[in-house]
């Protein structure tokens, strides 16, 4: 889940024409995510770094190998350098819509972005 705390001024913008203010609302009511067909909510981007992981070693099928065992390493304590990975949901959505990327991926990336800063 994205606390507001994840996104932090760089200059007073993040990334391209997305307000860090804005960013944080988004946030804060939960919007980094999408719901799909069936009312869940689907996450794009899964965050890790200073000892604690969204991810685990299970979610392999959604974080891919690497995103997996990254997650897993942090989640272990060893050293991890921060960071986040996108889902694999995001390659399924991309093919099946017209080779688009979902429209709240980007403001879901900008928020991983200034984590890893803050870290």
């Amino acid at each position: 889940m994205y606390r507001l705390a994840d996104a932090r001024p760089m200059g007073g913008r993040l990334g391209a024409g997305h307000d860090v203010l804005a960013v944080r609302e988004r946030a804060r009511m939960g919007k980094m995510n999408r719901i799909d067909k069936t009312g869940a909510m689907t996450k794009w981007v899964y965050s890790f770094g200073a000892g604690s992981a969204e991810g685990a070693a299970e979610m392999r099928t959604l974080l891919g190998g690497k995103g997996a065992n990254l997650a897993e390493m942090c989640n272990l304590k060893l050293p991890v350098p921060p960071g986040f990975t996108i889902t694999t949901e995001v390659c399924t959505h991309y093919y099946k819509n017209g080779h688009s990327y979902p429209k709240d991926l980007k403001p879901a990336v900008d928020v991983a972005l200034a984590r890893v800063a803050e870290l």
